[in-house]
């Protein structure tokens, strides 16, 4: 017994002196300025939670110390992440500052912690280096000199200097080894800017606008994708141009070239190759070697005729020969052409198209055909085929306005075109429509205006994709009942239909779609009350008729912009008829735009129209009483 009281005493003395050992230790740390946190006491009383000093422990046993000295390094370890966890919140919180402040906190009881934590990696500052711009436009700027801060950003991609008084280009911008399009466009350059060379990795050059004289700095651009030198006043393209094996976009509109170079087929790559403006008579037959050529635009030259190979172009897409009133004939579409979808052939003496349909049927891809301005008749014997609609499956767009045409063959294949969305026909010769016209179901916009029509279609109602309906300057007696009931109908031109007469206009407010309606010089006696109705009505247009009064209900057309009403025989204007100050619109009445009501008197008063008993007598009566008299208006 006295051995194991020895024993007892001696555990005793070993276990104060750890405690003593780690008190002391984290005296230390706290008197460093860690924080500390204590929880509360156990039920043995081996620490105070007020003062945080530790007291002998009590006499006990070795078992008793043992299972507390275990159950203590437990508690101790929980306690050490709940701490780690807080102070984590805590810092977290500081840094959006949302912290809790100290005197804020709970108060808590202190207590040394068992070990120290390793310190936090500093976060790295932040980067406040400016980031160059890559791209860079100082157009209009009226500069004779590049800035220098242009020359020194080495990350520039992009740089427009156009429509400035530049003449020359510094040696230091031929380090701008990352530029990859210049544009300097309308400024005093005559030559290609030397430096030009230097730029490895630029692929378009705009130097529209510029005299130039010299191009030896494109001598050899490999790299170069495109190249724009318009309305630069050549005559003749330059030889270095030939020179860029990778070019594949071509600009050389508005200079006075009168022909191109039979070299032209060395630019194997080129997609893209603009001429238009120019006084070219004719194009070389090695254009047709360009096999990867796409949009070809030729438009407002002298030309009198195409390279018979032209549509044997198998990339070909697009090609404008508009405004050469001499070319008189297209070349004959290949089997090859397959790629064709757009031709605009305006204004070029044609009197026929029948050579876009030597290709085979199923081959026809064209979307887009512009004819206008011709002498085109649509008759047989200008070589049409059977069924010539039936070529043009996919076509979107016919315009075939100011030509002599008089009568629409095949009406039978105009089922075939089921793609069309624009049809227009005006200023022809056109006498009557067939009703398969109406079969034409994607149709959005038809124009059949300045025609010698009598009568229309009685199958309109099912054109429900119709949105706009032209049939101005014929010589229509009605309007079918089927117009009116086009669902989406948005603007419909009557004008100078002089036999419609009132009826015509009876049942437009089952459209209520309609936005724009003209309806000047068809012979209408008074102001049509259908229209009323409209109340998506903006644009309304009844001059050169015969009305007398102006309705009230006018004024209810919330949405109305503009009333015209010129060369009429109004004696009869309802204020309310006038309100539209809601909208801001302007109401124009014998020529004159009116806003409100004090303006309809005071104009019609300085236009010596109407004398001033008769405003009294008819007018003035009308007046909103809200309105002002001007003094102009009481001399009168």
């Amino acid at each position: 017994e006295e051995d194991e009281d020895e024993k007892h005493d001696d555990d005793k003395e070993k276990d104060d002196k750890e405690k003593d050992d780690k008190e002391k230790e984290g005296k230390e740390k706290s008197e460093d300025g860690d924080e500390s946190t204590d929880d509360d006491a156990d039920e043995s009383g081996d620490e105070s939670s007020e003062e945080g000093i530790s007291l002998p422990p009590s006499p006990r046993s070795r078992k008793d110390a043992e299972e507390e000295e275990g159950n203590g390094e437990e508690g101790q370890g929980k306690e050490e992440g709940e701490e780690d966890k807080k102070e984590e919140e805590e810092e977290e919180g500081e840094g959006d500052g949302k912290g809790k402040s100290p005197e804020d906190a709970p108060a808590t009881p202190s207590r040394s912690r068992p070990a120290a934590r390793p310190p936090r990696a500093a976060a790295p500052p932040p980067s406040f280096a400016r980031k160059l711009p890559t791209s860079v436009d100082r157009s209009g700027k009226e500069l004779d000199a590049v800035p220098e801060d242009i020359l020194s950003n080495l990350e520039l991609k992009k740089l427009v200097l156009a429509r400035n008084k530049l003449s020359t280009m510094p040696e230091e911008a031929g380090k701008l080894t990352d530029l990859k399009e210049l544009d300097l466009r309308y400024n005093q350059f005559s030559e290609i800017p030397e430096c030009v060379k230097g730029l490895i990795s630029l692929q378009t050059l705009i130097m529209n606008g510029n005299r130039l004289e010299t191009f030896s700095a494109l001598q050899d651009g490999e790299g170069l994708l495109s190249v724009e030198l318009a309305h630069c006043h050549m005559k003749e393209v330059p030889q270095e141009i030939m020179t860029i094996p990778t070019l594949n976009s071509l600009k050389l509109f508005r200079n006075d070239l009168t022909s191109v170079p039979a070299s032209i087929d060395v630019l194997s790559h080129l997609v893209s190759l603009d001429l238009e403006d120019n006084q070219l008579k004719e194009v070389p037959d090695s254009i047709c070697n360009l096999q990867y050529l796409r949009h070809l635009y030729l438009k407002n030259n002298q030309l009198t005729k195409l390279p018979e190979q032209l549509f044997e172009l198998s990339e070909l897409y697009e090609l404008d020969v508009s405004d050469n009133p001499d070319l008189k004939a297209l070349p004959k579409m290949g089997a090859s052409g397959y790629s064709l979808g757009i031709v605009k052939a305006t204004d070029c003496g044609l009197t026929s198209f029948a050579s876009l349909f030597h290709a085979p049927e199923e081959a026809m891809v064209l979307e887009r055909l512009h004819l206008s301005r011709n002498r085109i008749t649509l008759k047989k014997e200008d070589g049409y085929p059977e069924a010539m609609w039936s070529y043009l499956v996919h076509l979107q767009v016919l315009d075939l306005r100011e030509n002599e045409i008089t009568t629409i063959p095949d009406p039978e294949w105009l089922v075939e075109m089921a793609s069309l969305y624009e049809l227009r026909l005006c200023q022809n010769e056109i006498e009557s429509l067939p009703d398969q016209l109406c079969t034409l179901y994607s149709l959005s916009l038809l124009q059949l205006g300045f025609n010698s029509l009598k009568a229309l279609p009685e199958g309109f109602a099912d054109l429900q994709s119709l949105q706009t309906l032209g049939v101005e300057y014929n010589k229509l007696e009605s309007i079918p009942e089927g117009v009116f009931a086009l669902e989406g109908l948005m603007q419909l031109i009557l004008t100078g239909n002089k036999a419609l007469g009132d009826a015509s206009l009876a049942l437009v407010s089952k459209v209520s779609s309609l936005e724009k309606l003209y309806a000047a010089e068809i012979g209408l006696t008074k102001f049509p009350e259908e229209i009323e109705a409209l109340n998506n009505l903006e644009r309304l247009d009844l001059a050169e008729n015969a009305i007398e009064e102006i309705p009230e209900g006018v004024g209810q057309l919330q949405v109305l912009e503009r009333l015209c009403l010129q060369n009429n025989k109004v004696c009869t204007i309802h204020a309310a008829s006038l309100d539209l100050g809601k909208s801001g619109g302007a109401t124009k009445i014998d020529g004159y735009q009116l806003r409100n009501f004090f303006q309809v008197l005071t104009k019609f008063i300085y236009a010596g129209r109407y004398s001033s008993r008769y405003i009294r007598k008819y007018v003035w009566p009308h007046r909103d009483q809200s309105d002002r008299q001007p003094s102009r208006l009481r001399h009168s």
